[in-house]
């Protein structure tokens, strides 16, 4: 907690050295996968360097640091800060380069990119070279933001969270899917019993029988054998009765029947349909 209260006072001053005081030096830079970009300007906001690229790579990153020494030699600028957009990952091994080197790093927002550089080029189109030059300026400015260098630890709780919310979302388009593509073809009649597909009811019952005819095909006693254990609840005993009933009468299409009028390739190569 200490470290990060003294982290977040060090990114004030720096702010104030941007936005108010004008002392340090400004390296814009645009994230990419493979190259990025990048523009020198000096505490007044006079480019010192023009735009230029240079590879995701330790040889890469030197070019940039020669680039900085250059000017810092040249314009006897003492103080430098780095600032990027998040890019989805891509900006981590650039910046946790550069801290270790003990070098300022801030991050700008991307709406506020997007927006300078239709404000002064009025292209929407994106272009790295006039991306960085925007990140720069915004920075001369004092819009920028705290990046935090996280722990090894701290970016796999990250990693697990982002997983976890992509399973989540993974589990709800196929839930959809399930309710929209395949029920109202096989049991039709489900949807109206139960209130939501996503139900622990719904999900172990699709689960043990996925259509209306496998239930009739075990018979009322061993689908009700079979079920009971999975459910809570004391009416379940009930539901499965309305359940089974239902899919005596389903109109729902058999999934062999169903299967075997998929097209199928004959030896040739040709599209067949089986009748």
């Amino acid at each position: 907690m200490e470290q990060t209260t003294t982290e977040w006072k060090a990114y004030q001053e720096l702010k104030e050295q941007l936005e108010i005081h004008k002392t340090a030096g400004i390296v814009g830079i645009d994230i990419a996968k493979n190259k990025h970009f990048a523009v020198i300007l000096d505490p007044v906001g006079q480019t010192i360097q023009p735009p230029f690229s240079f590879d995701n790579s330790k040889s890469g990153y030197d070019k940039l640091l020669d680039r900085v020494t250059e000017a810092e030699r040249k314009h006897l600028i003492s103080s430098w800060v780095f600032g990027f957009e998040a890019s989805g990952g891509y900006e981590k091994p650039l910046a946790t380069f550069l801290s270790g080197l003990d070098h300022n790093i801030v991050q700008v927002s991307s709406y506020a990119v997007k927006r300078h550089r239709e404000m002064m080029t009025g292209s929407v189109d994106k272009n790295d070279a006039k991306d960085c030059v925007s990140i720069a300026y915004l920075m001369r400015e004092g819009f920028v933001e705290y990046y935090e260098i996280k722990s090894l630890e701290d970016e796999d709780l990250s990693v697990l969270v982002l997983l976890n919310e992509h399973l989540k979302a993974r589990r709800t388009a196929l839930k959809l899917k399930i309710k929209h593509n395949v029920l109202k073809y096989t049991f039709p009649e489900l949807e109206t019993f139960c209130k939501s597909i996503e139900s622990q009811f719904a999900m172990e019952l699709l689960t043990q029988f996925p259509t209306p005819h496998e239930i009739v095909k075990v018979g009322k006693l061993e689908f009700k054998k079979t079920m009971v254990p999975r459910l809570k609840g004391r009416r379940m005993g009930y539901y499965l009765d309305e359940v089974y009933a239902l899919a005596e009468t389903s109109v729902g299409i058999k999934m062999d029947r169903w299967l075997s009028r998929r097209p199928t390739r004959n030896r040739s190569g040709a599209w067949h349909r089986r009748l």
